[in-house]
């Protein structure tokens, strides 16, 4: 069963065991803060949907899935934090393709926060724990704190869209770009081992 606590300073704080419902607390513009205990596993489609006046959210370590536009209109997010970076990077980010060629990837907060947290600290070195296995599409979505990411070779799949987001236009432009006749193995340095140059440019 699932309990929830607003308090008068606008702090939702999500309890017990399972996930919070889809639409649970949409355009419930009081809330301000929520706190997701770790035993709450998923959070439903929309449920959080337009609660334009939340500036942060911690997740607890239980979460495995988030549905469609969980966070949609929550435009104010400007803290998420995280217990467990091995479990955020398995975690099931619905993104939803829509007509016209729309895609929708505001089930991650980080979709309206710039800057992910670790246990409170900010997340500017990114360790990839060893053992982990997948990085999740949007995991590390729009996560512009990040200064250098280290992958372990336990690492199979890294989805769309891990870390789409993470630089700006005005940051890339300039920058230069090498491809390689092989994937990168993320240890060597500085081509990671690979292979042959085939083609370079420069961002303009």
């Amino acid at each position: 069963n699932v309990t929830y606590t607003l308090d008068d300073a606008g702090t939702l704080t999500i309890s017990g065991e399972g996930n919070v419902e889809g639409s649970a607390f949409s355009n419930k513009t009081n809330i301000q803060n929520v706190v997701i205990a770790d035993d709450i596993t998923g959070i439903g489609e929309r449920a959080f949907y337009g609660c334009s006046n939340m500036t942060s959210v911690s997740i607890g370590s239980g979460i495995t899935s988030i549905g469609d536009a969980a966070f949609e209109g929550c435009t104010n997010i400007k803290y998420v934090n995280i217990k467990d970076t091995a479990k955020w990077c398995t975690i099931n980010f619905a993104v939803v393709h829509h007509e016209f060629g729309v895609y929708y990837y505001s089930s991650n907060p980080m979709y309206y926060a710039d800057n992910l947290y670790l246990n409170g600290e900010p997340l500017t070195e990114l360790v990839i724990p060893n053992g982990t296995e997948q990085i999740s599409s949007m995991a590390f979505y729009n996560c512009k704190s990040l200064q250098s990411v280290t992958i372990p070779d336990s690492v199979t799949s890294i989805g769309n869209w891990a870390f789409t987001n993470r630089f700006t236009v005005r940051e890339v432009l300039g920058s230069v770009i090498i491809i390689h006749s092989s994937p990168d193995d993320f240890t060597t340095q500085p081509s990671g081992n690979s292979g042959t140059k085939i083609a370079c440019g420069k961002i303009l």
